[in-house]
């Protein structure tokens, strides 16, 4: 019985370590990408003709995650 179990932990293990080096491999030729999606804003408050305080923040929308299965095939947003 402790055979069949060490034998489902290495296969199992094994299965992880190529799921993790096929994800690193496809990561690295570019065919996976995971992008910031983020939204540039800006304040201005004029107070009698005059400029009285501004300012600039990016705001974090999202991630967009794509993969390239053929040429022009994507899936995800």
């Amino acid at each position: 019985m402790m055979t069949i179990i060490k034998l489902t932990r290495n296969v199992m293990a094994i299965c992880g370590l190529v799921l993790i080096g096929l994800g690193i491999y496809f990561i690295m030729n570019g065919n996976i990408s995971i992008d910031k999606k983020v939204e540039a804003h800006n304040e201005v408050v004029i107070r009698d003709g005059q400029e009285v305080r501004s300012r600039d923040w990016t705001e974090l929308k999202g991630y967009e995650f794509k993969i390239n299965l053929l040429d022009s095939t994507y899936v995800g947003r």
